[in-house]
């Protein structure tokens, strides 16, 4: 079981980066795009996924979840997923509305990649 809920949790962490970078690289994005929506889509499920197979390779490794690296992973977890919710759909709704032909992502995908980064340090050094 341990190792399923690894190669999961690394999986779904490989696709969170990929949305993440996509947005750093593109920062100014083409609406209608269909690109964008399904990053919308990819980044809070394979968030969700992450944690949820995360949580299981913590309970099958035997850590606490008093560690501190495991209790600072949450909040990064959850502020990605209402980066994305938040921001990037309010972002994307006053576009349509405005009809807009293209929307401006840089810094919200900047704050994304910082948080990964943190997500990534913890879960390669788990800081005790």
């Amino acid at each position: 079981m341990y190792n399923l809920a690894l190669f999961l949790h690394v999986l779904s962490a490989i696709i969170i980066g990929y949305v993440i970078l996509y947005g750093v690289f593109t920062r100014v994005i083409q609406l209608p795009s269909k690109q964008l929506r399904t990053n919308m889509i990819l980044l809070p499920c394979m968030s969700v996924i992450a944690l949820i197979t995360g949580n299981l390779a913590i309970i099958e490794a035997g850590y606490s979840q008093s560690d501190l690296w495991i209790i600072l992973t949450y909040p990064l977890f959850i502020c990605l997923i209402l980066i994305n919710e938040v921001f990037l759909r309010r972002k994307q709704r006053k576009a349509r509305k405005q009809r807009a032909e293209e929307i401006n992502v840089g810094m919200e995908y900047g704050i994304m990649t910082l948080l990964m980064v943190g997500l990534t340090f913890l879960m390669i050094y788990k800081p005790s």
